[in-house]
């Protein structure tokens, strides 16, 4: 309940003035929670106005509803004038949408007097953010009680004010007064949402909803602020960048949000600037309040590894993971007892921490050691730390698999930083498991991980490193942290992006709180990576910016920044300045894979000479080596034949179709069928612009496994600039099309000339590229079509499905409250009465995938939400079970196999899917693969007292055997311009 429905139960008493009472009943028009309420409060009392007189002796006052609900000293009071209309009534009671209706048009408001500026005597702003609108733009301070809070303070909006602009019509201004005076937010944005989409309102919007999300769903907040920064509109390009500067501080990008504010106080707009200022400046010390002790440690561990200077006690308290990393190089490099023995102060330092008595164990070892034969590869350890060459004896003595004790964990140092642990893998886990220390058992296990992963073991691989993770506490954290940083890694080549964001978010905590900055320069790194490959392009560039600005001299980490950008300049179809970031990225560095595909699209985008030559170059140097792995040899030939398909038809076909022929021999390996859908994409796209439709669209049913395709099929491909659509009508002819488009989110839908062919057609499937895949309105409304799911990968039914059709039924869920959904309407008792229903504390994700295997029909009526931070498609929102677990996400139903049934997903955005380039991944997909055979769910919002009774038309007309498409479309051209429209059909 919002501050201004608090008032409810005053106004049902009568208790307030004039104008208070008429600003809320104009409140009370568009608020459906207060409506509700004010019926109850009004039978209520109405109820109470029958009970027998209160004896004479006592001084009760006439029964009131607050009197019934709270205890509160009694007093006389006029009964209220709708009251004493009830008493009227008697017992009969007006149904409760003419109880409201009723108290709208019995009281007539004052005239209308020009309105003032709402605005104009407010002194403070209820939040950080700027709003673009007239009157509300003008600068105001923030309460200091208010800074940093996500709650507003201060000053409200008189009542009477905001019913002169809801008479007046002007919906931005009511919406931002409505924020103003602390309404519920989302109610707001949902009707900033609904007003015509002008850049002041959309700013404002992004605004509201800055204030409202949580930072993993940031991405569509951040995007739409990026495109209103340059805006024509001064008040609105002056509040995006503003906002897009605080979205940056609370990222905790601190030296591009002291950058951006930095450049509004350049601005030397009044009151904003001298803010902007003194945000910047606070910007800029917090980032160097977190640099320069870790710099100062980060010196001090360095000289105490190359020659034994002991650092401060209060710098190896302050870092004692880094300290750690330190102290075991300086013990290895140590060429005397002495050197060993005084790190012994160090060691204990540490110790403490831990609350452990390792490190001092260690010491005492070492300097028992015999220091003649130790000495020699103590001093060949330091040439390595500092990047010399070392002779191949040398060498050999410090990777060795058969160490003299003396010497063993100098070995085990030196094959970690050569890199070659993995080429000693037997005698590696033996050394490490000699030293009982977890903070090698965390190495050890990411060492074996990553041989997991290269042989393409990716069970083995998350199973070593979730082990691994079990040994993590204070002692390790800084370790911990590369082992965040592999599995974050892990996660995003197995496509699973809420997984990999979990754990590298996990790991920026730990590192931002401990003030490991070099940890956490690499864990927002491979956390960048994670977004651009989620194609979350806003928040990708946001943080390799920050990289850029944050690491200037580490070239590792500012090339790897400069090459994310450079593929969110080809996202953004400039491959001009695509081309100037690989270059900068390619600076006193060796060309990589990723650098690779990068120039395969650069020189689509913007062909230079001698771009085809210099790919194979690399690609031919990077084969010749050992550090790719199966799935990235195969990607090599993908990557080849993209460029080669455009000046050698023949040869880079060739190439492509090995890509997809070493691909389909390595079917549980994500990465190699990335490079297997890349690879059937250009090869389409190719097709289309010879005018071979014929072959785009077996080429697309070859992708998604599927028979080769019949009369009534589409195949349609979206990627970056191009696009491509093939038809093959009811008459069995081929058409289509190719062109290319001018931003990579221009809509894509089949062009009214070669849907002329498709209108004889009983029913018309759709193949499409995952990008595609849940777009609405994509063919006429008069046509009956659906999605078509791939076929790879459909698991079996769960086991022959029961003798007559069972249905089941997800409805009235108890969601977490936190979550501040809207209740829904109940279920229609009278509605498939013999459907096994789950609902309330009962519909937990669990029970639901328990129950719905050998469903024929399974029926969801709840919400769907997206949050980044649960699945990288929309999820519906179940009952929660003892864990708090409510999400029924599409990750939940990768093992589950389904009888074959029809799911009704009756959610708001329940098609929505992840932004992944080359992988269809959705609840319907998910439900498909499963084993649905089709899949009824909606791109948009639905109303939701119209969507169970249209669901149970539609069930009902399946059930006698109408085609899924073919009723879908019956109910397009019945109800036109309806949010009908938005429900997609998966197949």
């Amino acid at each position: 309940m919002t501050e201004t429905c608090s008032d409810l139960v005053s106004f049902v008493d009568g208790e307030l003035d004039a104008e208070h009472a008429e600003a809320f009943r104009a409140h009370l028009r568009t608020c459906d929670a207060c409506q509700t309420g004010l019926v109850e409060a009004m039978q209520l009392s109405a109820r109470l106005s029958t009970l027998e007189p209160a004896p004479e002796h006592t001084t009760a006052s006439e029964p009131r509803l607050t009197d019934a609900i709270v205890d509160r000293p009694h007093h006389t009071a006029p009964t209220p004038w709708w009251g004493r209309r009830l008493l009227l009534w008697g017992g009969g009671m007006l149904a409760p949408a003419a109880l409201v209706t009723y108290l709208l048009m019995t009281h007539t408001a004052p005239p209308d007097t020009a309105p003032p500026d709402t605005f104009a005597d407010l002194k403070t702003r209820p939040y950080e953010v700027r709003f673009a609108l007239a009157g509300a733009a003008a600068y105001r301070g923030i309460a200091e009680a208010n800074l940093g809070s996500d709650g507003p303070t201060g000053e409200r909006i008189s009542y009477a004010a905001l019913d002169r602009l809801d008479k007046r019509g002007d919906k931005h201004a009511l919406a931002i007064g409505r924020a103003w005076n602390h309404e519920k937010l989302g109610d707001v944005a949902q009707q900033l949402a609904e007003l015509p989409q002008t850049p002041p309102v959309r700013s404002d919007h992004a605004a509201i909803e800055l204030v409202t999300t949580k930072n993993e769903n940031i991405e569509p907040v951040l995007a739409e602020l990026e495109a209103l920064r340059g805006d024509p509109d001064v008040a609105v390009a002056r509040a995006a960048r503003w906002n897009y500067a605080f979205a940056l501080s609370r990222l905790g990008l601190r030296l591009s949000a002291a950058k951006a504010f930095r450049e509004i106080a350049d601005e030397h707009e009044p009151g904003w600037s001298e803010e902007a200022l003194k945000r910047a400046e606070s910007q800029d010390k917090a980032a160097r309040d977190v640099k320069q002790p870790w710099d100062r440690a980060q010196q001090a561990g360095q000289a105490m590894t190359t020659g034994g200077a002991l650092v401060p006690i209060d710098l190896v308290e302050k870092f004692p993971g880094m300290m750690r990393a330190h102290f075991y190089n300086a013990v290895r490099t140590a060429s005397d007892r002495d050197r060993v023995l005084a790190l012994g102060a160090i060691a204990d330092a540490l110790d403490r921490v831990a609350g452990q008595t390792v490190l001092r164990g260690y010491v005492r070892r070492v300097a028992a050691f015999d220091f003649r034969r130790r000495a020699p590869l103590a001093r060949a350890y330091a040439q390595v730390l500092a990047g010399e060459a070392l002779d191949a004896r040398v060498r050999a003595e410090l990777t060795t698999d058969h160490p003299s004790p003396d010497v063993a964990d100098i070995v085990i140092g030196a094959m970690v930083q050569l890199d070659v642990a993995a080429d000693h893998l037997e005698a590696f886990r033996e050394l490490t498991r000699q030293i009982a220390d977890p903070w090698f058992e965390i190495l050890r296990a990411q060492t074996e991980a990553d041989i997991d992963r290269r042989n393409g073991d990716w069970f083995g691989a998350e199973t070593q490193l979730r082990n691994a993770q079990k040994q993590c506490g204070p002692a390790i954290h800084y370790r911990c942290l590369y082992l965040a940083d592999d599995l974050g890694h892990l996660y995003q080549d197995l496509h699973r992006i809420p997984d990999a964001l979990r754990v590298l978010q996990d790991g920026l905590r730990i590192a931002r709180s401990s003030g490991e900055w070099g940890r956490y320069l690499a864990l927002l790194l491979r956390t960048a990576d994670a977004e651009r490959f989620n194609s979350s392009i806003a928040t990708a560039r946001a943080y390799a910016n920050e990289l850029v600005l944050m690491a200037p001299s580490f070239r590792r980490y500012t090339a790897v920044a400069l090459s994310i950008l450079a593929e969110i300049a080809i996202h953004n179809l400039d491959g001009r300045a695509a081309r100037g970031l690989l270059e900068q990225a390619l600076h006193d560095a060796e060309p990589t894979l990723a650098h690779a595909n990068d120039l395969a699209d650069i020189a689509r985008l913007d062909p230079q000479p001698g771009d085809l030559g210099r790919l194979q170059d690399w690609l031919t140097s990077l084969r010749q080596g050992e550090k790719l792995t199966h799935a990235e040899r195969i990607y090599t030939h993908e990557i080849e034949g993209r460029l080669l398909v455009d000046s050698d038809r023949a040869a880079g076909t060739a190439a492509l179709e090995r890509a997809i022929a070493a691909a389909d021999a390595a079917r549980n390996d994500p990465v190699a069928q990335e490079a297997r859908d890349s690879a059937y994409a250009i090869l389409g796209f190719d097709a289309a612009r010879q005018g071979q439709h014929d072959r785009v669209l077996s080429l697309m049913a070859a992708q998604f496994g599927l028979p080769a395709p019949g009369p009534c099929t589409v195949a349609m491909l979206a990627e970056y600039e191009r696009v491509a659509v093939a038809v093959r009508g009811s008459d069995g002819q081929d058409r289509g099309t190719y062109w290319r488009r001018r931003k990579t989110d221009d809509p894509v839908a089949v062009p009214a000339d070669l849907t002329r062919g498709l209108a004889a057609c009983a029913h018309v499937g759709v193949m499409a590229q995952p990008t595609l895949q849940g777009t609405p309105g994509i063919l006429p409304d008069a046509l009956a079509w659906g999605y078509l799911g791939e076929a790879r990968g459909r698991r079996a039914a769960a086991g022959k499905p029961p003798g007559e059709p069972r249905a089941v039924i997800v409805a009235d869920v108890n969601p977490p409250s936190d979550l501040q959904l809207d209740p829904l309407s109940p279920w229609p008792s009278n509605a498939m009465p013999s459907a096994t229903r789950l609902s309330g504390d009962g519909a937990t994700p669990a029970r639901v995938l328990s129950e719905i295997r050998t469903a024929t029909e399974i029926h969801f009526h709840t919400h769907a939400i997206v949050d980044s931070a649960l699945s990288d498609a929309s999820h519906l929102v179940l009952s929660p079970d003892a864990n708090g677990n409510y999400a029924l996400t599409a990750e939940a139903l990768r093992h589950v196999a389904l009888a074959n049934p029809v799911v009704v997903l009756a959610a708001c955005h329940s098609a929505k899917g992840a932004r992944m380039q080359h992988k269809s991944w959705s609840l319907p997909q998910a439900f498909l693969s499963a084993g649905a055979r089709a899949v009824f769910a909606s791109a948009s919002n639905i109303p939701d007292r119209e969507t169970v009774p249209f669901y149970l038309r539609v069930l009902d007309r399946v059930r006698s055997g109408a085609a899924p498409a073919s009723v879908l479309r019956d109910e397009r051209l019945a109800n036109p311009s309806s949010w009908i429209a938005s429900v997609i059909i998966f197949e």
